[in-house]
């Protein structure tokens, strides 16, 4: 009986139209890189349950020297057309620039598609590590523009890629498990990391700067609810989840040459059971350029009857100290320091033979490694920034 990739080839390639000419074994072995590529992702979202089972893709032909797109893929218009014809997907084309059509898996592909597990889904080889992008997130509207944005290589970027694929080597070699009810639904292959630095929209066009974001992306831990990490194991072992104190706030501070004032810098007088409100309207006035008005449309909680105005006073009545950096766009650069001092801690624990999984401003270690890692952190901390940023374990529901 024909494979479904068989199935989908013999649809492509099967095509109707006399050609002048052969095909060359080049194209044709791009175009079954092309079908196996649609394949999979079909059958991921059909494996993950997504409703609606939908894949945003653009169309544009890619251009000569695109380091995002995937080589040899300039025949997928067609491929998908074909595929489409033939009933294994629906496809529905965007008419507007720079905006994704969607592909959907039909029933006929769903009874093609043999049973799989989440072992069967990999990245491919050769994805680019390092992404510029230009983005810059409106926080009162909750809205966001997005352009990758082409680079030529330097020796940073080559330093930066290095980097990464040293810890993705480490991170594919790790013994990792998930036990939560969910695991079905935990993709344990998915540890390709990258890292990506954000080019804000008011910064002139064709900007190109590394020293701006810089935060890693794309392990199956990063996006777990907290109350979910109690089900990871690594190398048998529950997990330690260590991060640094306000850590955002601290780093502000730094950059302010400011002392931060003890304790807590997100508890706020009469804001004392929203602390997480609190941080996302801090990160907001770092990242953001002009006064804050509103408050973020994603903001968690706050309290009744708080408006812009108000939290925006009482974060700057309890922070003097960081008038001068607040809504000048600072946030970006804190960023990519928060990035330069987790990355130099997990190549330091590689060294030390210690498995970590990044988190934005920490990381997740094996229990019985929770002392040596934080020794860690506080050492890279203080040598990037000329401060020893607390480190604290946070505590995890016990199961």
């Amino acid at each position: 009986m024909p494979t479904v990739i068989e199935r989908l080839e013999r649809a492509v390639l099967d095509d109707p139209t006399p050609r002048r000419r052969k095909r060359k074994s080049r194209d044709l072995e791009n175009l079954r890189s092309i079908i196996i590529a649609v394949a999979a992702n079909l059958a991921h979202v059909v494996f993950k349950r997504r409703d609606p089972p939908t894949i945003a893709i653009l169309l544009a032909r890619p251009t000569k020297g695109n380091r995002y797109g995937r080589k040899g893929f300039r025949q997928l218009r067609g491929v998908l057309e074909r595929l489409a014809a033939s009933n294994f997907l629906t496809l529905t084309t965007s008419r507007e620039y720079g905006q994704a059509s969607i592909i959907e898996p039909t029933q006929s592909f769903i009874e093609l598609m043999p049973e799989v597990g989440k072992e069967a889904f990999c990245r491919a080889d050769g994805e680019e590590l390092i992404i510029l992008r230009r983005k810059e997130k409106n926080y009162a509207e909750d809205e966001s523009t997005t352009e990758w944005i082409q680079y030529t290589d330097t020796d940073e970027t080559f330093r930066y890629r290095d980097e990464v694929a040293r810890i993705n080597t480490a991170l594919a070699a790790a013994e990792l498990r998930y036990h939560g009810a969910d695991a079905n639904q935990i993709d344990l292959h998915r540890r390709t990391v990258r890292r990506l630095f954000n080019i804000p929209t008011w910064m002139p066009s064709g900007t190109i700067r590394f020293d701006l974001g810089g935060r890693l992306y794309g392990g199956w831990w990063q996006n777990l609810s907290k109350d979910r990490r109690v089900f990871i194991r690594i190398d048998g072992e529950p997990v330690a989840v260590l991060d640094f104190k306000s850590m955002f706030a601290r780093l502000a501070y730094v950059h302010a040459g400011e002392q931060a004032p003890p304790g807590d810098l997100y508890a706020l007088p009469g804001f004392e059971d929203y602390r997480d409100g609190v941080k996302q309207v801090f990160s907001a006035m770092l990242s953001r350029r002009g006064p804050l008005k509103r408050i973020p449309k994603d903001c968690p909680e706050l309290p009744s009857g708080c408006t812009g105005k108000i939290i925006r006073a009482a974060i700057l009545d309890r922070h003097p100290g960081l008038q001068q950096v607040f809504e000048t766009g600072v946030g970006y650069e804190l960023m990519f320091l928060e990035s330069q001092i987790l990355i130099a801690i997990l190549l330091r624990l590689i060294d030390l033979g210690i498995v970590a999984l990044p988190l934005h401003d920490g990381l997740m270690v094996a229990e019985s490694k929770a002392d040596r890692a934080a020794k860690v952190m506080g050492d890279v901390a203080e040598e990037l920034t000329g401060h020893r940023l607390p480190v604290e374990q946070k505590a995890l529901r016990t199961q």
